[in-house]
């Protein structure tokens, strides 16, 4: 059941960031990420935010007035979207992660905790942080601003607090643990105007029921982590529109030939105060079924459910992938509370990077990746962005290059983060390729993303609602970044 037609219509709403001539792009190279082919010799004309030409240069009419960009040489891009994304703080999400989204041509995020309304929800509180973590309400605040152009920031898509059970004090209407609370809070999430319910890991089977029921009744999209105690197959049935990280979304359990085992010792581990989770990860692994996975691939591609695999936050430890981010430059963009947090959110995950099987554990995601997106399984382009080691922006290329080297194509790449978050979205009359009616959200870049997954990242221009970047101005907003990072 797809609920997100009227998503898109709020967030396209208004131009009002719109450079007031229009913008021409010409002799530049379109890239059709649809058909997965360069198009040399084009003129792309943006009037407000909309693209309202794209043809031969030769055949399109540069307007009196225009702002002109030279391409030659260059290639044009849809705007890029993280569909995995978290922001921080207030003043942190919106002084640095919106600009460095935007400053890497990712002009739409779909923000995964997007409504922090108070003390009922502990997982929204956070001691490092001086400011309190946006409600649902800022954002909205927000997309106005940006779409006045007094605010830099991509399109978001808010996503709720996630909905992972009762707390201590038991089930309540912001904690369900029941299916009444459930649906009370599927209402309640609907009512606050969130874009997205975001599902997590220990809701009880029958709340999750409950809630995927109402908020298919009421209109209310959900997507998410999938509960322990129901299948990634029974998800998908339901309604749940995505499953974040490929195989960890309860997609690896239903896939072992000793799914019940599995289950009943992960449950006992997450239980444990001190729990041992490589193990039955490794379990998993050896008792990996391929041929019951295909069952499972099936349903999903038949419900349409996509995979935000997130691969590069599942790999970012040290000793798994070689890349530590605290000897990274990038970290001139992160504030000194955001660093705390990422080392008491490292620290959290201690014996698993000293554990020599972790490696083990990325090669089998990658596997489970590729084999899903081998049997048709959509798949989204998502960094996990503001978790540790992965920067906001910069994350999303780090995924892009690492879906390429487990075996995708650069294309196909490119479709993760442009075409098939507008599919998702339900939005390809206006997003994910360079057309004419689609909005005036583009990338303009250096050299060839066709040829090199990681020419996305040599970044010339980047046009978000028909506001023109040019670098001079994405570098001034770097350094503005690197202002209030130190500020923060």
């Amino acid at each position: 059941m797809r609920q997100t037609a009227p998503l898109l219509a709020a967030l396209l709403l208004a131009a009002g960031a719109a450079t007031a001539q229009p913008i021409a792009f010409t002799d530049v190279t379109v890239i059709d990420v649809e058909e997965g082919v360069a198009k040399p010799g084009r003129t792309v004309v943006v009037s407000g935010d909309r693209i309202t030409s794209v043809g031969p240069s030769g055949e399109v009419e540069v307007p009196p007035g225009a702002t002109v960009v030279d391409g030659r040489g260059r290639f044009l891009i849809p705007g890029l979207w993280d569909m995995h994304a978290h922001t921080s703080s207030i003043p942190i999400t919106r002084d640095v992660f919106f600009p460095l989204f935007v400053a890497n041509g990712v002009t739409g995020i779909r923000n995964m905790s997007s409504d922090c309304f108070g003390s009922e929800q502990p997982d929204c509180i956070w001691e490092v942080f001086a400011d309190p973590l946006p409600s649902v309400y800022e954002f909205k605040a927000w997309r106005e601003e940006i779409e006045a152009g007094t605010l830099v920031g991509p399109r978001v898509v808010a996503g709720s607090a996630q909905l992972d059970g009762p707390g201590d004090e038991g089930s309540t209407p912001f904690q369900p643990g029941t299916p009444e609370h459930a649906r009370e809070h599927a209402r309640l999430l609907k009512a606050r105007g969130v874009d997205l319910a975001k599902v997590y890991n220990f809701i009880p089977r029958d709340a999750y029921l409950a809630f995927a029921d109402e908020a298919n009744r009421i209109g209310l999209p959900f997507a998410g982590h999938v509960p322990e105690g129901v299948r990634a197959s029974e998800a998908s049935e339901l309604g749940q529109r995505s499953i974040e990280h490929a195989a960890w979304g309860n997609v690896a359990e239903e896939c072992s030939a000793r799914e019940d085992e599995v289950r009943r010792r992960l449950r006992a581990e997450l239980e444990s105060d001190e729990p041992e989770i490589m193990p039955v990860w490794l379990e998993m692994i050896e008792s990996h079924d391929a041929a019951k996975c295909a069952g499972v691939y099936e349903t999903l591609v038949r419900n349409g459910t996509w995979i935000t695999p997130t691969l590069f936050a599942g790999e970012r430890l040290p000793g798994e992938i070689g890349f530590d981010w605290r000897n990274d430059p990038r970290l001139r963009y992160l504030p000194r509370e955001e660093r705390e947090y990422w080392v008491d959110d490292e620290d959290e995950f201690d014996s698993l990077q000293d554990d020599p099987r972790a490696s083990e554990v990325a090669r089998f995601e990658r596997a489970v990746t590729l084999a899903q997106h081998r049997a048709g399984v959509p798949l989204l382009a998502g960094s996990d962005a503001g978790s540790t080691g992965v920067f906001a922006g910069f994350g999303l290329h780090d995924e892009l290059v690492v879906l390429v080297a487990i075996g995708l194509t650069e294309a196909e790449a490119l479709r993760t983060a442009t075409l098939e978050p507008a599919r998702y979205l339900d939005a390809v009359d206006t997003q994910g390729t360079v057309d004419v009616g689609k909005v005036a959200d583009l990338v303009l870049l250096s050299a060839d993303p066709l040829e090199d997954i990681a020419n996305a990242q040599r970044i010339e221009a980047v046009v978000t609602r028909g506001r023109l970047f040019d670098r001079a101005a994405l570098d001034e907003l770097l350094a503005d970044v690197e202002r209030a990072a130190r500020k923060e």
